[in-house]
C-alpha cells in the first residue's frame, strides 16, 4: 500500500518540527533501518525546515508511524494530533501537490521541488526507491513542471525573503542605510542576499563555519566574508541579521550577542531564523530593542501575498484531480497487463506441453485424427479448469455477484 505519512508548517509547531528532523547528511541510515524489516517495502522522506514527511510502500502503514515517533524519540500521543497519513490515490495526490507548491507555505514556491528530487534521489543511492516510488516520484516531476507551465501559479514569487524584507521595511525607515549580516551559505540565504543587494544596503556580511563559502557569496553580491569563529565583531555594527544554516545547535547565544551589543549605542536589532532546528537562541527575543523571527512568524506576511495566487491555485488543483486520475489509471493498466501476461504464459506453457505429448504421440504410431482430438480435449479442459472451479465455488458459497461476473468474462461471443 502506498503512504504518505508526516507533519508540516500547518499541522505542527515549529519545535515539534524540529524534533523530528532528518538532517540531509544523514538520512541514508534512517531510510536502510526503516526498510529493514518486512514491513516496509520502500521508502523516501522529505524533511525541510517547513515539514518531514515519509513515503512509504507499506504492507503495514501504521509502523511508519510507530518508526517515525522511536526514531526521533517522540511519544506517539504527542506525535499523533499533528500527523497526517494518506493512503493510495490520497496520497499520490498528496506529493502531486507538495511538489508543484500547493501545500508550501509560500503557495506554489519553486524550492520545493528541487527538495523533492533531492529526497528522492537519497533514497535511490540508499536503495531504498523500489518500483512504486520508482514511477510515483517522476511521474510528479514531470506534472509539476506541466502545472508551472500551464498555470501563474509560479507568476510573481513569493518567498520568505520576500515576507522577511517586508518586516524589516517595518522596524527601519531606511533599508539602504542597513548593516546586514547573513548567517550560513545555503540556498535560503542566496535568495535573501538577492532581496538585500538589490536594496543596495549600505553593507552585506555572509559568515560561515567554512571562510571559503562566505567568501563565494561576498564575491558573487559584493560584500564581506567571514567565519563564524569572528561572529562576535561581525555583529557590533549589525542592524538585520539573517540565518540560515543545517547546524543542530544553536549559532547565536544571547551571552554572544550581549556581549557584542554591550558597546553598541542602542538601536532596533532585526535577527531573523530561517533554520529548522533553529539557528538563534530563542531566549534573545527577552532582550530590549531585539526583534526576533523565525519561520513561523513570517506567515502572517505570507498570507497576504498569498491571495494573488489563489486563482491559479485553484486551477493548478483541478490539473493535478485530473493527474492523479491518469496515474491511478496507468497503475490499474499495468497492474492489468501484467496479470494478462501471467495468464498468457500459464496458457502458452499448456499448450506447448500438449503439443509435446502429441507430437510423441504421432511418433508412436497413433493416426493424425486422435493426436489432435485428444489434444484439443484435453488443452480444452486444462484451460477451463480454473475459471470452471471459480464459479462453481462461488455458486455453492452464494457470491452471486462474483458467479455473474465471472459469467459475464467468460460468456462466448456471438457468432454474429
Amino acid at each position: 500500500m502506498l503512504v504518505a505519512c508526516g507533519l508540516n508548517h500547518k499541522s505542527a509547531p515549529i519545535d515539534l518540527r524540529e524534533r523530528v528532523h532528518f538532517a540531509a547528511e544523514r538520512l541514508p541510515q534512517p531510510l536502510r533501518h526503516l526498510v529493514a524489516s518486512e514491513k516496509i517495502q520502500e521508502a523516501a522522506i522529505l524533511s525541510t525546515c517547513n515539514r518531514t514527511e515519509l513515503y512509504c510502500y507499506s504492507a503495514e502503514p501504521d509502523a511508519i508511524r510507530y518508526w517515525l515517533a522511536a526514531q526521533h524519540q517522540v511519544q506517539l500521543t504527542e506525535l499523533d494530533p499533528h500527523l497526517y497519513f494518506h493512503q493510495q490515490t490520497a496520497a499520490v495526490q498528496h506529493l502531486l501537490r507538495v511538489a508543484s507548491g500547493l501545500d508550501s507555505m509560500v503557495l506554489g514556491e519553486p524550492q520545493i521541488l528541487g527538495q523533492v528530487k533531492h529526497a528522492y534521489s537519497l533514497a535511490k543511492q540508499a536503495g531504498t526507491i523500489g518500483a512504486h516510488l520508482g514511477r510515483l516520484f517522476p511521474y510528479a516531476f514531470s506534472v509539476s513542471k506541466r502545472v508551472r507551465t500551464i498555470t501563474e501559479i509560479g507568476a510573481h514569487p513569493l518567498s520568505l525573503a520576500f515576507a522577511l524584507v517586508s518586516q524589516a521595511k517595518n522596524i527601519f525607515s531606511n533599508l539602504a542605510a542597513s548593516q546586514v549580516v547573513m548567517i550560513g551559505a545555503g540556498e535560503t540565504i542566496e535568495l535573501v542576499a538577492q532581496y538585500f543587494t538589490g536594496l543596495q544596503c549600505q553593507s552585506v556580511s555572509f559568515v560561515n563555519r567554512s571562510f571559503d563559502k562566505a567568501k563565494q557569496l561576498a564575491t558573487q553580491f559584493g560584500g564581506t566574508a567571514a567565519s563564524l569563529a569572528d561572529l562576535k565583531g561581525v555583529l557590533q555594527h549589525a542592524d538585520i541579521v539573517v540565518s540560515a544554516t543545517a547546524s543542530c545547535d544553536y549559532v547565536l547565544h544571547r551571552h554572544q550577542l550581549e556581549a557584542a551589543l554591550s558597546q553598541q549605542k542602542r538601536r532596533p536589532l532585526f535577527l531573523v531564523d530561517l533554520a529548522v532546528p533553529r539557528d538563534i537562541d530563542i531566549s534573545i527575543a527577552e532582550m530590549r530593542d531585539v526583534y526576533l523571527y523565525n519561520i513561523d512568524d513570517l506567515q502572517t506576511i505570507i498570507d497576504q501575498g498569498a491571495e494573488k495566487r489563489s486563482y491559479a491555485a485553484l486551477e493548478a488543483e483541478e490539473l493535478i484531480a485530473t493527474y492523479v486520475d491518469d496515474y491511478v489509471r496507468e497503475v490499474r493498466a499495468l497492474s492489468a497487463t501484467t496479470a494478462i501476461k501471467q495468464y498468457r504464459e500459464h496458457a502458452t506453457s499448456m499448450r506447448d506441453s500438449e503439443v509435446e505429448k502429441a507430437i510423441a504421440k504421432l511418433a508412436k504410431g497413433k493416426t493424425a485424427d486422435e493426436v489432435v482430438q485428444e489434444l484439443a480435449h484435453s488443452l480444452t479442459n486444462k484451460l477451463l479448469h480454473q475459471p470452471t472451479s471459480a464459479m462453481r465455488k462461488a455458486g455453492i458459497e452464494g457470491r452471486q455477484d462474483d458467479l455473474l461476473q465471472l459469467c459475464k468474462i467468460f460468456k462466448p461471443e456471438s457468432d454474429d
